[in-house]
């Protein structure tokens, strides 16, 4: 099994959203809350027949989006330890950035909210797709659905 750490998560947000006809805007107060992660989906860049779902195999998440633009990303997959990222986020008309607490950098997704199930994908991340502890580019595609 992969070792499944926060780097790994850190380094691995994006892909692409498509909306529904019944897709909203969001609004900052839109976004608050407990998200349920359906869907945390690594696409390779070079090859994007090349995904992996953690939430397919087996493992579970979940986004807690705080009114002060704080934000927790916890997720345990299977014979892995519970990793928690955490950090701060902003929104606008159809992107949504996150900025992890001791890394570089932010994750940028495309994002849309339709019903209580937003989709956020684009971040650039990357991947060890083939689990020879070297990082592949990836883009992260995330599903969620409010709790």
């Amino acid at each position: 099994m992969r070792a499944w750490t926060k780097a790994a998560l850190a380094v691995t947000m994006a892909v692409a959203a498509g909306c529904s006809s019944d897709s909203t805007v969001p609004s900052t107060d839109d976004l608050i809350g407990t998200w349920r992660v359906t869907k945390l989906e690594f696409v390779n860049v070079a090859n994007q027949t090349n995904r992996v779902d953690a939430i397919a195999m087996g493992g579970n998440a979940t986004m807690v989006l705080n009114v002060d633009h704080t934000f927790s990303l916890i997720a345990t997959l299977p014979g892995e330890p519970t990793e928690t990222v955490a950090g701060t986020w902003t929104s606008s008309q159809d992107t949504f950035s996150m900025f992890p607490t001791g890394m570089s950098g932010s994750w940028v997704f495309d994002m849309s909210l339709s019903g209580n199930t937003l989709t956020v994908s684009g971040a650039n991340v990357d991947f060890d797709f083939n689990d020879d502890s070297v990082d592949e580019p990836a883009k992260l595609n995330l599903v969620m659905v409010r709790q």
